[in-house]
């Protein structure tokens, strides 16, 4: 029997830990609360906490108060840059707490910094820090924030594989999620994906309604206009586009915004053939422009505006603009190698000259010197296959663009071929077995527009035959060249097996007994000299010499 005094200590320590959760649950609860505030309306929020003072961090009370007070910040001044010191004290006390949410709210501010000092190592390793809680905590919202940051930073160093990765596995972890439930910045987010991905009327219906609903007080208002304008821009909308990017440049802050404003409205009024007013917006990109590093984005814009010169007959500027883009394209060779050709060879000069008066190693200072020549050499071919090559990137673009295009379309019909031919087996198979459940999904199948257009449920079969072609490779095409002494039937059940229906689902397709689809395979067998009760499909495959 337990001694009374030890019975009223476990008690106590029982009460105190259910006290403290409880304590834990409560501050959780209420930093959600306020998170979605802060997502939905910022300034409501942001006076309540600058009153309260924080002159120290070290409790987690503190560290979430702070924490707020930063988000709040962020989401109502885009010039807000956050104290890093104080967010590296927070995330180890919600670390040590094990508060998933906040840490991943301190990460991404922290990445955000280190992305401004150009500490890319430090950005990556907080991000990936970030995105191992958001897995832990199953949350696809903050894990498509999280990849697509990481595809933004490879996209500013020009590493396109890396973008095209991180932005494919953005737009994967958010696809389940209701859009509907989603906030301002998602939904922003989510827009740039599709612009990225070659979604222009999808992009341009959700900017559109955030665009719409969203006042000129939200931080996003400007970023919202600008996204819009390029999915019109990019839909040959020019004036759209333009009154779009104007409302943008309104609301522009930084000196990348405001080139991109500007160098936007330029080409949209050459497309409108406003000479003019396309003049004076290039002249003022360019002041904005200065020595930052626009990437790909300047190239475009001086690659147009030389387009653009040529047609006038402005030689001169035509050649201006062409040698900027070349500018802009060696910047990004010089980060994409780490450094220049021409810092290497002053390395090595600077080795020479420490050697010069040297008598004793003068037989290695002969080696520097036919290495410098070697590498000179280097230079200029690799100078010369590099100006090549973008002249040929600057040429290709627009054939990329086409294929990239031309590659979408077909494999959004492909899924939507498969989603046809998993709804038709489906069907038969509950046709075939259960009859009352197959109606009432026959029902609701078409409450929700999956039967429309399903050639196979319609039987109609040329759409079907045409459907066969793409998903394997001219399979029908072939078929009926290689054994046309088959019926329309036998052809019929050939392709339904190739599509991977079983023969129940083929009974109940043609709406006739499994002994019918049985008597026409062995009609299929003697005609094409297969041996009995082998496979249709395999013995076709492997026949070298069909029969005619």
């Amino acid at each position: 029997m337990m001694h009374p005094r030890r019975t009223i200590w476990l008690f106590a320590i029982l009460v105190l830990i259910s006290v403290s959760c409880q304590r834990r649950d409560r501050i959780a609860a209420s930093f959600d609360d306020k998170i979605t505030i802060l997502e939905n309306n910022p300034h409501a929020i942001r006076s309540q906490l600058d009153s309260c003072r924080i002159e120290h961090i070290s409790t987690e009370r503190e560290a979430t108060t702070f924490l707020l007070q930063t988000l709040s910040r962020c989401y109502t001044d885009k010039r807000f840059e956050p104290d890093k010191d104080d967010l590296l004290l927070c995330n180890g006390i919600f670390a040590k707490r094990k508060r998933i949410q906040p840490q991943i709210e301190t990460l991404y501010l922290l990445a955000g910094i280190y992305g401004r000092e150009n500490n890319v190592n430090e950005e990556v390793a907080v991000i990936e820090r970030a995105l191992e809680l958001a897995r832990q905590d199953n949350d696809a919202v903050w894990m498509f924030h999280l990849y697509n940051y990481m595809s933004d930073m490879y996209r500013r160093q020009s590493d396109v594989l890396k973008f095209i990765k991180y932005q494919a596995l953005a737009l994967q972890s958010i696809k389940n999620t209701d859009v509907a439930e989603l906030d301002v910045n998602t939904l922003m987010l989510l827009g740039k994906s599709y612009l990225y991905t070659g979604r222009l009327g999808v992009a341009e219906s959700l900017l559109s309604d955030l665009a719409a609903r969203v006042d000129r007080q939200n931080v996003y208002y400007g970023d919202i206009h600008e996204l819009l304008g390029v999915a019109l821009f990019r839909q040959s909308k020019y004036e759209a586009a333009a009154a779009e990017f104007g409302v943008a440049l309104g609301e522009a802050v930084d000196r990348e915004n405001l080139f991109l404003c500007n160098s936007m409205l330029a080409l949209c009024n050459y497309h409108s053939g406003d000479t003019a007013m396309a003049t004076l917006y290039k002249q003022r990109a360019e002041q904005y422009e200065g020595d930052n590093d626009c990437g790909l984005a300047c190239i475009e814009f001086y690659r147009a505006c030389a387009e653009f010169a040529g047609r006038s007959g402005d030689h001169d500027e035509e050649t201006r603009c062409m040698q900027k883009a070349m500018d802009q394209y060696d910047r990004i060779l010089k980060r994409l190698n780490g450094y220049t050709l021409g810092e290497a060879v002053e390395g090595y000069m600077r080795l020479q000259d420490q050697k010069r008066n040297d008598t004793v190693v003068r037989n290695y200072q002969i080696a520097v010197l036919a290495l410098l020549l070697f590498i000179a050499v280097m230079t200029l071919v690799y100078v010369n296959r590099k100006k090549r090559q973008a002249y040929v990137y600057l040429e290709l673009q627009k054939r990329i663009d086409s294929l990239e295009k031309l590659a979408d379309i077909q494999d959004e019909t492909r899924t939507m071929i498969l989603r046809d031919l998993n709804i038709a087996r489906q069907v038969s198979m509950l046709k075939y077995t259960q009859k009352e459940k197959s109606e009432k999904l026959l029902k609701e199948l078409d409450r929700l527009d999956l039967l429309q257009g399903n050639t196979l449920l319609a039987t109609q079969w040329d759409g079907f035959y045409h459907h066969m072609d793409i998903l394997f490779d001219n399979f029908y095409s072939e078929l009926v060249r290689r054994y046309p002494t088959l019926n329309d039937k036998e052809v019929q059940l050939c392709c339904l097996m190739k599509a991977g229906f079983r023969t129940e689902e083929i009974a109940s397709v043609w709406m006739q007994s499994v002994f019918t689809v049985h008597k026409y395979k062995t009609a299929i067998r003697k005609k094409i000299g297969a041996p009995e009760a082998s496979d249709i499909l395999s013995f076709m495959a492997e026949d070298p010499h069909p029969k005619s």
